[in-house]
């Protein structure tokens, strides 16, 4: 099983390590993050003005523009380590047992406007860039990223189910094919109210994925079909409903989920 998850756009910057190695990434996701990256520190070296709008940063965002200049020699630290928001923050990786660290390396990716994907235990650098960002000179990143994921995904990617837990912008990096649909379910976040009604949440939608991932990792959960999740949840005390390729998860923020 692999869960795919959304980055989180606070990260923390490495102390020390080596820069990033690309010859550590994915034979088939290295093209793209060659170019993005190429592009990236070209736009923050020589044009930092611009780079402050494209990258949709405010007045303060001089410090983010120093780092994506300088890409290619930031240290890199485990990517578990460099995210760090709300979704991160309820996963809480560093306090899971071993074996729960482990079913997490294995069975967890990050989606990245600027790796593709990566791995908790990947080398990455902190850095600044969203999957809706356009960089001036290239095609948009989900054209860019469409045909790399889906080789990746393809060929390198022994995973009998997919779960997408991505927000929309990076869900858009990668979309299933008739090649993969089958295998692939997307988990969608509802709110419970009080009076039975459901509709969609989006400030407890990152903190209600990270604890549910989190209680994933520590039953060690070996799903190889949708409904295998479905009801390894269910006796995990979650709230969900499968219909077609959806997973819909029902938060009820009076309850012990929440």
């Amino acid at each position: 099983m692999l869960i795919l998850l959304p980055p989180s756009e606070a990260k923390a910057r490495a102390t020390s390590g080596d820069p990033y190695d690309l010859a550590c990434a994915p034979k088939h996701l290295r093209p793209v993050i060659r170019k993005v990256r190429t592009s990236l520190i070209r736009l923050c070296r020589r044009q930092p003005k611009t780079a402050r709008h494209v990258l949709k940063l405010g007045a303060r965002g001089a410090d983010l523009i120093t780092l994506n200049a300088h890409l290619d020699t930031e240290p890199s630290a485990p990517s578990a380590q460099v995210y760090t928001g709300v979704l991160f923050e309820h996963l809480q990786v560093s306090t899971m047992s071993p074996h729960a660290q482990q079913w997490a390396a294995d069975n967890l990716a990050i989606s990245s406007a600027l790796f593709g994907l990566v791995r908790l235990t990947d080398q990455i650098p902190a850095y600044r860039l969203s999957a809706g960002t356009s960089l001036p000179g290239l095609e948009p990143l989900p054209k860019l990223w469409q045909p790399a994921l889906q080789k990746h995904l393809l060929t390198d990617v022994d995973a009998p189910l997919i779960v997408d837990l991505r927000s929309g912008p990076y869900a858009a990096l990668w979309r299933p094919t008739a090649d993969n649909a089958q295998r692939v379910v997307v988990g969608k976040v509802w709110q419970a109210g009080v009076d039975g009604q459901v509709q969609a949440t989006s400030h407890a939608n990152k903190a209600v994925k990270g604890r549910l991932v989190r209680d994933l990792a520590h039953a060690r959960v070996d799903a190889a079909e949708p409904p295998d999740l479905a009801a390894a949840l269910t006796d995990l005390g979650w709230s969900v409903r499968l219909h077609g390729q959806q997973l819909d998860i029902f938060w009820d923020h009076t309850a012990s989920a929440a």
